[in-house]
Order: structure tokens, then C-alpha cells, then sequence
């Protein structure tokens, strides 16, 4: 069963029933902590925290967030902006993401970040990247 909420506020309640697809996810890509490398982080406010990158003309973003079980979740990432005309010298750079209260952020939290860019030349390319969160104590 897929259930699909469309807020992006990740109010599910639907216990046990995955996948569980948001459709826009709430990001927030300023006053967000730093992370390293390949690193994760939850948040007590129910976010996930890891780095993508960008320019100052395309940057990657999540579209879809998909809550595999209470433990792994999946993030849909896509250019925003028109690949042709994107600039070189992208960055990384910390974002945060709200995940529903399904989630268990007692227990680490496996982010699969599956990335998908349509090319000038009608190509796609696909890539997949996962980074883990250590669970918070308490």
C-alpha cells in the first residue's frame, strides 16, 4: 500500500504500512548544521540532515522522500535548473529534510539519496549514494 502525503509535514499514520511516499518534502537549506563528507545527521525536530551540491545555477534538491520501513528512507534528488545552462564549481553544502514521525530517530536512519539528471543529449544519468545517521540518545 502507498499513501501519498502531500504536505510534506510527514504527519503519517499509517504505522507499519510502507512505503510511504511524500511527495514535495520540507527542505530548509539555511541555518543548517555542517556535516562532513559522506556524513548524516538527525535532528530532534524530526529532520535528516546530509551535504548535496550546487552552483550558483543549478544546485541538487530532493523531490520525493519515500520512507522505506522505520529505519531507511529514500530521497529522490533532481538538478533545479536547466542542466545545459548549469555552471561549473559546485560545492557541497549541508540541507535538511523533514522526515515523518514514522521514522524511529532512536535508531540510526539509513538515507538512500538516488540522483536522476536529464542530459542535453536526451540521456539520463542515475547514481545512488547512502549515507547513514547515527541514531540520537535519549
Amino acid at each position: 500500500m502507498t499513501v501519498l502525503l502531500s504536505t510534506g509535514c510527514g504527519a503519517a499514520s499509517t504505522a507499519g504500512n510502507f512505503p510511504i511516499v511524500v511527495a514535495h518534502p520540507n527542505v530548509q537549506t539555511t541555518g543548517v548544521p555542517s556535516v562532513t563528507g559522506d556524513a548524516a545527521l538527525l535532528l530532534a525536530s524530526s529532520r535528516v540532515v546530509f551535504n548535496t551540491t550546487g552552483s550558483s545555477s543549478c544546485v541538487w534538491l530532493p523531490t520525493r522522500l519515500t520512507v522505506l520501513d522505520s529505519s531507511s528512507i529514500q530521497i529522490d534528488m533532481r538538478v533545479n535548473g536547466i542542466v545545459a545552462r548549469c555552471t561549473g564549481g559546485a560545492v557541497p553544502f549541508p540541507i535538511s529534510v523533514k522526515i515523518p514521525r514514522i521514522v524511529d530517530i532512536h535508531r540510526p536512519l539509513t538515507v538512500r539519496l538516488a540522483y536522476k539528471v536529464r542530459l542535453p543529449d536526451g540521456t539520463t544519468n542515475r547514481s545512488e549514494r547512502t549515507v547513514v545517521a547515527p541514531a540520537l540518545s535519549g
